[in-house]
């Protein structure tokens, strides 16, 4: 009976794979499934590239994924991720279409293409959203059509599990807390105590109790933390990068942009010299106008001057007509008073 946790995590990918890709407890792998897959309705599983110690025992090895087939054809691939790198969406992606391009060879039609179901573990988050379990399909977004069900991705992730839970069935709640647990436990919690589950635990504790095993999973360990150290630093040069060029960017718009301030304020600098010589010479023929009224005014007013001088004549001329019919009449009327006085009828003279 232990008296200490077994201190093996399973989110080490040959741990993961040392408790699922063992043909000799392959119901654990099952139950994994039918957990993860209740619509599948999965009778029985068969690995096609089971585990070995050699492989848990050999450092180079990156890339530990477990690949299973069902009675029905369906094609299961199963790893365990536990840190982030770059274009990882698009490595799901091209493993699961890897996967399924390898199923023809020479000769064979297309229809006899079976179903690939890839699931995914992640050690980490790789959406924003709170969704522990994604299940990715070739769909039209906007209608829900189906193109085919040939490929479909499953993602599971374990660091919402741990902070948000989720609306999960109880047989995937159950596997979830002993990937997130089972390295802290003494022994299978009550709740949790199934056959499968006991076998997964016994591959901890044999893992955690076999010198050679537990100094290959401790190497793992040390392996995988070397590569997330170097992982997060290359994260932090990329963003670091990306910020550079972000600002470098930033920097060519702002250059943009005061090209075009500086193209602006020249063409406005230009539109309003233009109306300045514009007004220039609009100013200018208002005084050629003003000038020619001025110069109109001061004929009128030699016109009216002269006009003027012109009526004063005629008046004087006038004045003097008067004056000699008057001269007329009395020289006129002297003459009727001597015709008179010589005793003469001036008649109407």
């Amino acid at each position: 009976m232990r008296s200490v946790p077994v201190g093996i995590s399973p989110r080490i990918d040959a741990v993961f794979k040392a408790i699922f890709g063992d043909v000799r407890h392959k119901q654990v792998l099952l139950d994994f499934l039918r957990a993860i897959l209740p619509e599948h309705n999965i009778a029985d599983v068969h690995i096609e590239n089971p585990f070995t110690v050699a492989e848990f025992l050999d450092e180079k090895i990156s890339v530990l994924d477990i690949r299973a087939t069902d009675a029905d054809g369906h094609i299961f691939q199963i790893e365990m991720q536990g840190y982030n790198e770059p274009a990882l969406r698009k490595r799901l992606v091209y493993s699961a279409a890897h996967v399924f391009s390898q199923q023809l060879s020479a000769g064979q039609e297309y229809d006899e293409l079976r179903q690939v179901i890839s699931i995914w573990v992640m050690d980490i988050n790789i959406f924003r959203d709170h969704t522990v379990h994604h299940r990715f399909s070739m769909r039209d977004p906007s209608t829900r059509l189906q193109l085919s069900d040939c490929i479909e991705i499953h993602t599971i992730e374990l660091e919402k599990w741990r902070r948000h839970g989720g609306n999960l069935s109880p047989a995937l709640k159950r596997w979830l807390r002993f990937l997130t647990e089972a390295d802290h436990w003494i022994s299978v919690p009550d709740e949790l105590r199934t056959p499968a589950m006991e076998l997964a635990m016994e591959v901890l504790e044999n893992i955690d109790e076999n010198t050679q095993l537990n100094h290959a999973y401790r190497a793992r360990m040390e392996g995988l933390r070397r590569q997330r150290t170097q992982q997060a630093a290359m994260e932090r040069a990329l963003r670091g990068k990306e910020e550079a060029e972000l600002q470098l960017q930033e920097a060519r718009q702002e250059l943009e942009y005061a090209k075009e301030r500086r193209a602006r304020v020249e063409q406005e600098r230009a539109q309003a010299e233009q109306e300045l010589a514009q007004a220039e010479q609009e100013r200018a023929q208002a005084e050629q106008e003003r000038a020619r009224a001025e110069q109109e005014r001061a004929q009128a007013e030699q016109e009216r001057a002269q006009a003027e001088q012109e009526r004063e004549r005629a008046e004087q001329a006038m004045q003097q007509a008067r004056e000699g019919r008057e001269r007329a009449e009395q020289a006129r009327e002297r003459l009727r008073q001597m015709l008179r006085a010589a005793g003469i009828d001036p008649g109407d003279q």
